[in-house]
């Protein structure tokens, strides 16, 4: 548990450009926004339509977002996973002090 932790702020704080490179963040149509009342009924269904689309986009948005940490964290866990091995074969077959080499997590 610790781990994911640990992974999940790495990946919170990595720059967002490399990690999230493939999701598009939606942009919330304007017409929401407007503090006025509608003026008519074409424009009240003109702009639902809008916010639909954006919900859509926003779920859409959200899932690419959970696909990226979720690898994100697979690519932390394996290459720790790999240190770790490493450490261990380290340990049978190396004379390195102990308190110089250390698992990771």
């Amino acid at each position: 548990m610790r781990l994911l932790w640990v992974g999940l702020v790495i990946v919170l704080v990595a720059p967002s450009s490399t990690v999230l490179a493939e999701c598009v963040e939606p942009i919330p149509p304007s017409c929401a926004k407007q503090q006025a009342m509608f003026s008519d009924r074409p424009e009240f269904e003109q702009c639902r339509e809008e916010v639909e689309l954006f919900r859509r986009q926003t779920r859409e948005y959200l899932l690419c977002l959970k696909a990226e940490v979720g690898a994100a964290l697979d690519h932390f866990n394996n290459t720790i996973d790999l240190f770790n091995q490493r450490t261990r074969l380290t340990d049978k077959h190396s004379q390195i002090k102990p308190a110089a080499k250390e698992e990771i997590y």
